[in-house]
C-alpha cells in the first residue's frame, strides 16, 4: 500500500474512532426513550418483529419517515456498541461521498489532493455543523438526519455522474463505465428502487431538495436528447414514490398540528408566512454565512470570474458549485410550509454547500499545481491537517472531561455570541480539574 493510501487510511479511521467513541458515550435523551417503546402497544421493544407494527402504527399518527423510525427503533433495542460503531461507518461514509461529488466535477485530479480535500470537508462539517448532538451523536436525530442523507448522497451521486457524463463535464479521472456499468451490475433495477424509494422516504428538507435535482436532471438530458436508461427511470420513479409517501403520510396532519405554536394560532395566513420566512433566513444567517462566504470565496479564486447572475446560471446547468448552493436554500426554504422547525434540518444544506466548495478545491487546487504538488507545499498541507486533528483531538478531550463533570454529554456549537455557563465552568482552576 502506498504512503498515499495510508494517510488517508488513517484519517478515516481517526473519524471513525472519534464519531464511534462520542457515540458510545451519548446516553439516551428525550425521544429516544419514546422510541425504545412500541407505537402500537407501547411496550417496550425487544425483537425485530415488533417494529414493523410499530412504524407502521407511527405513520398513521406521526409522520411519513418510517424508514428512519425502523432504523432508530432498531438501534435503540441492539448494544449500544451496534449504533456506535455503524455511525462512526457513516459519518466517515458522509466524508468520503462528499468528496466524491467534488471530485466528479473538478477538472483533474491532483497528487494527495483527496487528502486536501477530503480534510477541507471535514474542516467544515466538524466547525459548522449546527446542532452538533443533535444530528451526529444522537441515536434518534443522527439516524433521522445523517443515516438518511447518506442514503441521499449515494442515491444522488449515480445519478450526478451520469448527468456530468452526458453533458461531458465528468472529470477524466472518473471513468463512466465504472460509475455506469459498475453501479448497475452490482445494485441493479431492484438497487435503484429500494435506494430511490428510501431516499424518497428520507427527511422532508432532503428529498425535496433530491426531487429537484432529479427534475434538473430529467430537464435538461431530455433538452439535450440525451439517453435516461431504464434503470434511471426506475429509481426516479421510486423515489417520486416514496416521496409521496412521506408528504403524504396521515400522521403529518397530527404532528403539523401539535408543532403548531401559541404564536400562529389565530394569525392570518400572511402573518405565518413572514414569520417562517423570517425565521428561516435569521438561522441560515447565523449557521451558513461563514461557510457560504468560504465557498463564494472559492469559486471566485478557482474560476477566475465575478460574481454575476449570468455565470452562475452557467454554474447550474453545468452542475457545478451554484447547483449545490440552490439546493441548499431550497432545502431550507422548504421548511416554511412547516409549523414545526428545528436546528437539525441545517445538516443538508450544510452537506449541499460543503459539496459546492469542495468542487471549488478541486479545481483550484488542480490549476495552481497543474497536477502536481511540490514537495514543499505537501509538507506543509500534512502539517495543517495534523494540526486540524490534533485540535478536534483536544476539543473531544476537554469536552468529554467537561460532560463527565457535569453528567451530560459532549456537544460542540459554533457561537458567534458569548456563553456563560456554569456546568463546564472551572474544569481546570489552577493546577488540576476540580472535584
Amino acid at each position: 500500500m502506498s504512503r498515499k493510501y495510508v494517510k488517508l487510511l488513517l484519517f478515516n479511521i481517526f473519524w471513525f474512532a472519534v464519531i464511534a467513541f462520542l457515540s458510545y458515550l451519548m446516553p439516551f435523551y428525550t425521544d429516544d426513550y419514546l422510541h425504545r417503546t412500541s407505537f402500537e402497544t407501547g411496550e417496550d421493544i425487544t425483537n425485530v418483529a415488533m417494529i414493523f407494527p410499530s412504524v407502521m402504527k407511527y405513520y398513521q399518527i406521526w409522520g411519513g419517515r418510517a424508514v428512519s423510525m425502523f432504523l432508530i427503533q432498531l438501534m435503540l433495542m441492539l448494544p449500544r456498541w451496534v449504533y456506535a460503531v455503524l455511525n462512526g461507518l457513516i459519518y466517515v461514509a458522509i466524508l468520503n461521498v462528499t468528496y466524491e461529488y467534488a471530485r466528479s466535477a473538478g477538472k483533474s485530479s491532483v497528487e494527495d489532493g483527496r487528502l486536501i480535500v477530503t480534510s477541507f470537508i471535514s474542516f467544515l462539517l466538524w466547525f459548522f455543523m449546527p446542532d452538533f448532538e443533535g444530528v451526529v451523536t444522537w441515536t434518534t436525530g443522527t439516524v433521522t438526519y445523517l443515516w438518511m442523507n447518506l442514503i441521499i448522497l449515494v442515491f444522488g451521486l449515480w445519478y450526478y455522474r451520469d448527468y456530468l457524463y452526458k453533458i461531458g463535464r465528468l472529470n477524466p479521472d472518473v471513468t463512466h463505465d465504472d460509475m455506469a456499468s459498475g453501479w448497475k451490475r452490482t445494485a441493479g433495477f431492484a438497487g435503484y428502487a429500494c435506494l430511490g424509494l428510501c431516499a424518497g422516504m428520507s427527511d422532508e428538507a432532503g428529498a425535496c431538495a433530491l426531487m429537484l435535482g432529479l427534475a434538473l436532471y430529467v430537464f435538461i438530458l431530455l433538452k439535450r436528447h440525451k439517453p435516461i436508461e431504464p434503470a434511471k427511470w426506475i429509481g426516479i420513479f421510486s423515489c417520486a414514490a416514496g416521496f409521496g409517501l412521506l408528504m403524504l403520510a396521515p400522521g403529518n396532519r397530527v404532528r403539523s398540528a401539535a408543532a403548531s405554536g401559541a404564536a400562529e394560532a389565530g394569525a392570518s395566513l400572511i402573518s405565518v408566512g413572514l414569520h417562517r420566512v423570517g425565521r428561516e433566513t435569521f438561522y441560515t444567517l447565523l449557521y451558513l454565512t461563514i461557510p457560504v462566504a468560504i465557498c463564494l470565496i472559492l469559486w471566485v479564486l478557482a474560476e477566475k470570474k465575478k460574481l454575476r447572475l449570468a455565470s452562475m446560471i452557467t454554474d447550474i446547468s453545468a452542475g457545478g458549485t451554484f447547483m449545490y448552493l440552490a439546493l441548499a436554500f431550497v432545502s431550507i426554504y422548504v421548511m416554511t410550509f412547516a409549523s414545526g422547525f428545528a436546528d437539525r434540518i441545517f445538516q443538508f444544506p450544510l452537506l449541499m454547500i460543503t459539496i459546492a466548495a469542495g468542487i471549488s478545491l478541486v479545481r483550484l487546487i488542480s490549476g495552481a499545481t497543474d497536477g502536481k504538488m511540490d514537495k514543499t507545499v505537501r509538507t506543509a498541507v500534512e502539517i495543517a491537517v495534523l494540526l486540524l486533528l490534533i485540535m478536534v483531538l483536544t476539543e473531544v478531550t476537554a469536552g468529554t472531561l467537561y460532560a463527565c463533570q457535569s453528567g451530560t454529554f459532549f456537544d460542540r456549537k459554533m457561537l458567534l455570541y458569548r456563553i456563560d455557563d456554569l456546568a463546564v465552568d472551572g474544569l481546570m482552576p489552577g493546577n488540576g480539574i476540580s472535584r
